[in-house]
């Protein structure tokens, strides 16, 4: 049996990887700054509607990382600039009756009364849609009296940054973020 190195061992791995995780696909790159080892893709970037494949710029939401390095410490920064308080309002930023009496410092501690998670990429797509959608969600909850953690609560935060900055969240976090800290 020959035993695979360098790429062969690497896209295999990867492959297994995805197979093992039930993951639609993956991306990734292995290597330092004076050499990449591995630069590829397994499987698929999206299946709905349609099965696209995954190539090796495929961007991947790192989920609750991306919550904590990118949009919580750009909510941060935005405050520590004067743009908007933790107290205030979402609805400042995004003119939507439901965000009203809900503010950052409840959407960062997950205590908006937002429910946690619903799997609206299988019928939605773009900001707009999950704005409204996540303003249709049942409110039952009062803003500030439960913690529950809430995916749609961080979108929004999400959201508020692009409407305050006026860039996209991704663009705001490699100039603001990122880039400053050499990630």
């Amino acid at each position: 049996m020959a035993i695979a190195t360098g790429e062969t061992a690497i896209a295999a791995l990867l492959e297994r990887a995805v197979r093992e995780a039930g993951a639609p696909g993956a991306a990734a790159c292995v290597g330092d700054a004076q050499e990449i080892l591995y630069l590829g893709a397994h499987g698929n970037r999206r299946l709905l509607p349609s099965e696209q494949p995954a190539t090796a710029d495929t961007p991947y939401d790192l989920a609750s990382l991306t919550k904590v390095i990118a949009t919580t410490t750009a909510v941060m920064l935005l405050r520590d600039a004067g743009v908007w308080d933790l107290d205030q309002p979402v609805s400042d930023f995004i003119p939507m009756e439901r965000f009203r009496h809900i503010t950052f410092r409840h959407l960062l501690t997950h205590t908006s009364g937002i429910p946690g998670y619903y799997p609206w990429y299988q019928d939605i797509t773009g900001p707009n849609a999950y704005l409204q959608r996540i303003a249709e969600t049942d409110d039952s909850t009062p803003p500030g009296r439960e913690r529950s953690y809430s995916d749609p609560g961080f979108i929004l935060l999400g959201q508020a940054v692009e409407y305050a900055a006026q860039q996209d969240l991704g663009a705001f976090c490699r100039e603001h973020i990122f880039e400053p800290l050499g990630m």
